[in-house]
């Protein structure tokens, strides 16, 4: 069993809806339910938008490799409305599933790197991450969720809904 914490997200229409619809299937497509964060509002990163985006992290346990997480998590948001641009550019979406941790492992490949990347450098992260565990020691950087908020540049107003 691998035990995964997984990051929602949606600025355009009804974004609780979507996450919710997002949840939804991956409980019922991809492995179940440990833990959930509140909801998270917080200004878009990285980009200008007028939309604030809305985020919640879920803590699940899944039979499902990393890659075929990826692709389920992937094939969800496209489900949901999702249109995956060629842009390195961040956009507005209706919905955005991020894999944030995968078990303790470091993944590194053309398609997936775990634990994400920028997960030390958004306070739109670790706030829910660290409602949920805030205890987890990033496999990467060896310190513990509630340490790296501590130590987050990112100022921006993140506020729990």
């Amino acid at each position: 069993m691998n035990y995964v914490y997984l990051l929602l997200g949606s600025n355009l229409g009804d974004s609780k809806s979507f996450i919710d619809k997002a949840a939804d299937l991956i409980f019922k497509n991809v492995g179940e339910l440990i833990k959930e964060s509140s909801f998270y509002e917080s200004p878009p990163w990285g980009f200008s938008h007028d939309n604030s985006f809305l985020n919640k992290v879920l803590f699940i346990k899944t039979d499902f490799e990393a890659k075929r997480l990826l692709d389920e998590c992937q094939f969800i948001e496209q489900g949901l409305g999702r249109v995956r641009s060629n842009s390195e550019e961040y956009q507005a979406r209706e919905i955005d599933v991020d894999i944030l941790f995968y078990n303790d492992d470091i993944i590194e490949s053309e398609e997936l790197t775990v634990p994400h990347p920028r997960i030390k450098e958004r306070r739109f992260t670790l706030l829910p991450m660290c409602e949920i565990a805030e205890g987890f020691v990033h496999p990467v950087i060896k310190l513990t969720l509630a340490d790296l908020l501590k130590e987050c540049k990112d100022y921006s107003k993140v506020v729990k809904v």
